[in-house]
């Protein structure tokens, strides 16, 4: 009787320890796996993210593959559209969660075929003043009739 309670006092911090480290290796592991690469900057899914990024469909849309770069849990690659548009897109990634990609138009053609720059859209443009029907006082107070 002596000799199974000595055993069973020695076994059973053996089998906490054992079990502690086995969770901890698993742990780890898990980490480390969240850390890596992304298997996603195949051609289907980068068009995909770019595609709902920029609304335009990726029939019209091309990777530009020498762009693809994949570093420190971020991808980032550059589409071409069918009217020869340039935009430069990003997304992040941990593990298998990947954010949305945030794209940006860095060139496009104008109207002569040459390439300028171009910088964020101003969506913000003045309106025409409203017509003295619709004009109420704030409206007027605001200067917009």
């Amino acid at each position: 009787m002596k000799n199974s309670k000595n055993i069973l006092n020695l076994l059973l911090p053996a089998v906490c320890v054992f079990l502690i480290s086995g969770c901890s290796v698993i742990g780890v592991g898990s980490a480390i796996a969240m850390l890596g690469k992304s298997g996603n900057t195949t051609d289907e899914n980068l068009l995909d993210k770019a595609e709902m990024a920029l609304g335009i469909s990726k029939n019209n849309l091309e990777i530009d593959r020498a762009s693809v770069t994949d570093e420190n849990r971020e991808v980032r690659f550059k589409v071409i559209d069918s009217q020869n548009n340039e935009y430069r897109c990003y997304f992040t990634y941990v593990g298998d969660n990947e954010s949305d990609a945030i794209c940006n138009e860095i060139s496009s053609l104008n109207n002569s075929g040459d390439k300028k720059k171009s910088g964020t859209k101003n969506t913000n443009k003045k309106k025409s003043k409203s017509p003295k029907a619709n004009c109420n006082e704030l409206l007027k107070a605001a200067g917009k009739c």
